[in-house]
């Protein structure tokens, strides 16, 4: 009788030998299964990585954007401190008022009305909701201090002046803590 070739003597009392084969799936088995353990790894890194990068391009935009909401809230403090006391000045011609007004604060307002819609775009939702409830409202008050005193419809000049420096002095703190806060969003 001829022996098959797993179930062969191995010369040591007759003992049928184990076949190759058997360790041989054994080992491919156990090789594919790290294979497939090192790929979910992996991938589970790779999307890691993605949201991580993510992430670090969204705090990147917000950064842009609130550098550039606090360059134009500058702009637009300095323009409507300009624009009320050349409004207020009777030294002043009328094309003197018009073209500070028309030519220099309309257009800062402009620049922050934009930096500050972008900011609302990109800003978290606590972000938003200190834009909306803190700043805008002493922008918008700001806005009309200035259109008042461009107008003529003050009576009392001293006054305005006070009620502006207050306004802007709320604006540069409302900016200032929103811009604290902030920074923790984008660090």
């Amino acid at each position: 009788m001829a022996l098959d070739e797993d179930e062969g003597d191995d010369g040591a009392g007759g003992q049928p030998r184990r076949g190759v084969a058997f360790p041989a799936l054994m080992g491919a088995l156990v090789g594919a299964l790290t294979g497939l353990t090192g790929s979910v790894l992996v991938y589970l890194q790779s999307e890691a990585g993605q949201h991580a990068v993510a992430e670090a391009r969204q705090a990147d935009i917000r950064r842009t954007a609130y550098a550039e909401l606090a360059a134009s809230s500058g702009d637009l403090v300095t323009q409507a401190n300009l624009t009320v006391g050349t409004s207020l000045s009777s030294e002043r011609s009328a094309e003197d008022k018009r073209h500070q007004f028309v030519d220099k604060f309309t257009p800062a307002v402009n620049r922050y009305s934009q930096a500050e819609t972008v900011a609302l775009m990109v800003a978290t939702e606590g972000g938003r909701r200190r834009l909306e409830q803190q700043l805008d409202p002493h922008g918008v008050r700001l806005e009309k201090i200035v259109a008042g005193a461009y107008s003529g419809s003050t009576t009392d000049p001293a006054k305005l002046q006070r009620e502006m420096i207050a306004e802007s002095m709320k604006f540069q703190a409302a900016l200032t803590d929103f811009l604290d806060k902030a920074a923790a969003e984008v660090i």
